[in-house]
């Protein structure tokens, strides 16, 4: 399953992720990872950070990087991916996530629309909607 959580900026989307790693490790539904685009550099770069609660980021998403061929080997390892910051996915990455989603639930959070209210602001978001 893929799914994608999104919404302007200051809705929750972060504390929404944070509140799903923490669902799924308190029920015990699996392994989780946390990833973020490098791009992303608040709260540090392997951290994830909202109302003084700190995630540490598992890896960073490079502009250029297979996801695919970065995680495919973790299939069967982890249940979950979490992705924070999602609208800085290539297309190219989005599909390759739907390819991993065959074998585990990847959950994304983004903004959906850029600063100017355009649907096609962000390419990861609009895949991600597809």
């Amino acid at each position: 399953m893929l799914s994608f959580y999104h919404g302007t900026m200051g809705t929750g989307k972060t504390t929404r992720l944070i509140e799903e790693v923490n669902r799924i490790k308190k029920n015990k539904l699996g392994r989780v990872i946390i990833l973020k685009p490098e791009i992303d550099t608040k709260g540090g770069r392997n951290l994830i950070t909202r109302d003084q609660i700190i995630l540490r980021v598992f890896d960073t998403i490079k502009k250029e990087e297979n996801l695919y061929e970065s995680y495919s080997s973790l299939l069967g390892i982890v249940d979950y991916i979490c992705i924070d910051e999602a609208q800085f996915l290539s297309r190219s990455q989005v599909e390759q996530l739907k390819d991993l989603s065959f074998g585990m639930d990847i959950l994304t959070f983004g903004l959906r629309l850029n600063a100017f209210n355009e649907d096609s602001g962000f390419e990861g978001a609009t895949r991600l909607l597809q």
